[in-house]
């Protein structure tokens, strides 16, 4: 899926990220750059969207739109694409957490783009 990869290329070119997947709510990879170990980060991705999806629930908020994981070196962000697919990024701590949430919906807008 070429166009995919040329679309989470630009995303990590343009947040200066460090890895990026795309993965279905199977835990699946559908494409995946920079990441050591596709079939494993895919199925934490979508086990952790899952996870916070029934958490969210639990207060009868709906279903969780992102999961910002905040650690010592690096954010982890995980949003929601559609209802089958989600897309994790990997970024260092000196990003700016706003302009990486703009270019992941525009990362999204693109990829729904391609699966309509």
């Amino acid at each position: 899926m070429k166009n995919l990869t040329s679309i989470l290329q630009e995303l990590l070119t343009e947040t200066e990220s460090d890895a990026v997947i795309l993965a279905n709510s199977d835990g699946l990879p559908l494409e995946a750059i920079n990441t050591t170990d596709d079939n494993r980060v895919a199925a934490l991705t979508a086990s952790l969207q899952s996870m916070t999806d029934r958490f969210v629930e639990n207060f009868d908020r709906g279903e969780a739109d992102q999961v910002i994981i905040e650690a010592r070196d690096s954010y982890i962000i995980i949003k929601r694409v559609n209802e089958n697919l989600q897309l994790m990024l990997l970024s260092g701590k000196n990003s700016k957490l706003g302009m990486l949430l703009l270019y992941l919906d525009n990362a999204i807008s693109r990829i729904n783009k391609v699966f309509a």
